[in-house]
């Protein structure tokens, strides 16, 4: 038997299919309030083999529905939940929520036969799965690429690629998550070079807008931007609306790329880089995710992963055995453009990895793979 509450538009979506495969069904098109009907109403109906809910139609707020869909097993612990949210996608708050609760009957998609099979895989014996509902979330790194936020468009004439120093040097930091502190770990290592007296730059590489933030948050923050973009943050060099061909031509020695999470990249574009770095962090989530990102990875002997938000004594653990000298312990750091703290860790990276007899050609390397991305995204416009 399927209970539906629904709007009348979205009610023939599940009707039909209850009929033609000659299953119960009982429907509301006025029940609004999801907390009142599961509080009052759920028990009542011990009959309900599945709870069809057409979010569209309730007025509770996403917190509210969340609530009462996973307070659900506690109700009709042998009924199950299906949500209908048509239009929303994996990516939305809610439902990337509810996936993580292991709710996954889930119907998503606007174009009717695509969302009839989706409803029909929910109502089947075995329902649907993550895997099915959000198959891309599954992997550690994106397929595709997912292009960053530049500003400053690159103009379709022939383009010289302007020369380069053979000690030009790019590093690469991803998260595992989100919010485990890639940028702060970009911008602190670009901080440490700038130290150093080398000339390096941060070039934010993703779609989350942080540098954007951290301009808006601080009064006066639009006299640190220079005529070339960048943005000068006491002596820290800061790019975040770029083209390549531009920030190349400044011959910067470090190009620091802040990729956000695996997710947001491809493996491709995280391996392209001469050195590689991780971020993760010590909660056990968080070491599962790395676990199988590195997994991924399994083939790159040279990636090196700087662990957060650890205590000692849970550091003898946090490691993959073979990666043991490749793994670092970041100390809490307030702020990423002062205090030094990781410093050490910063050092203890570069000086593992050294371009040596290889640096003219890993230069010429990254010069043509640089190219490579300028013309894409000429041909593209």
């Amino acid at each position: 038997m399927v209970y539906y509450i629904t709007a009348p538009e979205h009610l023939l979506f599940v009707k039909e299919l209850c009929e033609s495969n000659n299953m119960g069904f009982e429907y509301s098109t006025s029940i609004k309030d999801i907390k009142l009907f599961v509080n009052t109403e759920v028990k009542k109906l011990s009959h309900i083999k599945y709870f069809v809910f057409d979010i569209d139609c309730l007025q509770n707020t996403d917190k509210e529905i969340y609530d009462s869909i996973c307070g659900m097993p506690y109700m009709a612990a042998s009924a199950r939940v299906i949500v209908v949210a048509l239009g929303r996608s994996i990516n939305d708050s809610l439902i990337g929520a509810l996936l993580n609760r292991n709710v996954c009957n889930i119907v998503l998609s606007k174009d009717y036969p695509t969302a009839k099979r989706e409803i029909e895989e929910c109502l089947s014996e075995k329902g649907r799965t993550k895997e099915t509902v959000a198959p891309e979330s599954m992997k550690p790194f994106a397929e595709k690429s997912i292009n960053p936020i530049t500003a400053m468009p690159i103009q379709k004439t022939k383009a010289e690629i302007p020369a380069v120093s053979y000690s030009m040097i790019t590093i690469g930091i991803c998260g595992i998550e989100p919010h485990i502190g890639t940028t702060h770990h970009a911008l602190a290592l670009t901080a440490y070079l700038t130290r150093q007296r080398k000339k390096a730059c941060y070039l934010e590489s993703n779609i989350h807008g942080d540098i954007q933030k951290l301009l808006d948050i601080y009064e006066g923050s639009a006299r640190r931007i220079r005529s070339d973009g960048g943005i000068d943050w006491n002596g820290v060099m800061i790019y975040h609306d770029y083209s390549f061909l531009d920030v190349l031509s400044m011959g910067y020695q470090y190009y620091i790329y802040d990729y956000g999470a695996c997710r947001d990249i491809t493996a491709q574009e995280f391996l392209s880089n001469d050195i590689k770095i991780l971020v993760s962090g010590a909660k056990p989530w968080e070491f599962y995710n790395y676990s199988k990102t590195m997994e991924t990875l399994a083939n790159v002997p040279d990636i090196d992963t700087i662990m957060n938000f650890s205590v000692p004594h849970q550091r003898g653990m946090l490691f993959i055995d073979e990666l043991k000298e490749q793994t670092y312990f970041a100390e809490y750091a307030p702020s990423p453009f002062e205090d030094g703290i990781n410093d050490s860790i910063y050092e203890a990276i570069l000086l593992r990895h050294s371009v040596g007899g290889n640096a003219r050609e890993n230069a010429q390397n990254h010069l043509q793979k640089m190219k490579k991305r300028v013309l894409e995204r000429i041909g593209k416009r």
